[in-house]
Order: C-alpha cells, then sequence, then structure tokens
C-alpha cells in the first residue's frame, strides 16, 4: 500500500511530466507552423528534456520513440537549412567577387 508522501511524490512526477509535455507540444506545433530554426532548436531542447523526464520518472505520457522522432526531423531540418545558407553565402560571395572584378577590369579599360 502506499502512504500518502508516497503518492504525493508520484503525483508531482506526473505534474513535472505533463508540464513538459506541454511545453513539448508547443514547440512541436511551433516548428511544424514556423520552419524556422530557433522553432527547430527549441523543439530539440524541450523534446530532450521530456525524455530525460521521462526516462526519470520511469512514467510517460508520450512515447520516447514518437518523441525521438521529431528531434530527428528537426535536426534534419536544422542541416539541411545550414547546407542551404552556406551554399547561398559561397554563391553570393562568388557573384560579389565577379561583379568587382568587372567593375574593376572596367575602370583599366577606361583609363587606356
Amino acid at each position: 500500500m502506499l502512504t500518502y508522501s508516497d503518492i504525493h511524490k508520484r503525483q508531482q512526477r506526473m505534474q513535472r511530466i505533463a508540464f513538459a509535455t506541454t511545453d513539448y507540444n508547443t514547440a512541436k506545433n511551433e516548428f511544424f507552423n514556423d520552419k524556422t530554426a530557433k522553432s527547430a532548436e527549441a523543439l530539440i531542447h524541450t523534446a530532450g528534456n521530456l525524455i530525460k523526464l521521462q526516462k526519470m520518472h520511469d512514467m510517460s505520457i508520450q512515447s520516447n520513440e514518437s518523441i525521438q522522432t521529431r528531434i530527428d526531423t528537426a535536426k534534419a531540418y536544422l542541416k539541411t537549412t545550414k547546407a542551404t545558407k552556406e551554399a547561398t553565402a559561397k554563391a553570393a560571395s562568388e557573384d560579389y567577387i565577379k561583379k568587382a572584378g568587372k567593375r574593376n577590369t572596367q575602370k583599366l579599360a577606361k583609363r587606356n
């Protein structure tokens, strides 16, 4: 039979998990509605906290596998976003260099 303090501790643990689940669901909705790097990072952070809490207290509201799937989705999004930004920055810098080179050659041609 469980004592009052055991029941109270269990209730507090479930409440912590419930609050973490609410935060996770909010972050998940923001990520899938906005798809920004900031929302992806927030999802990864809150989902990681929820998994830790559920494992620590050996209780769960949502399965850890589904939460991990959302984390993997957010990480994949961050990778593609980072690769796209790097490619865009590289292309932009190459265009700038080409334009600057054309301007310099035009200035030299005008002087001659």
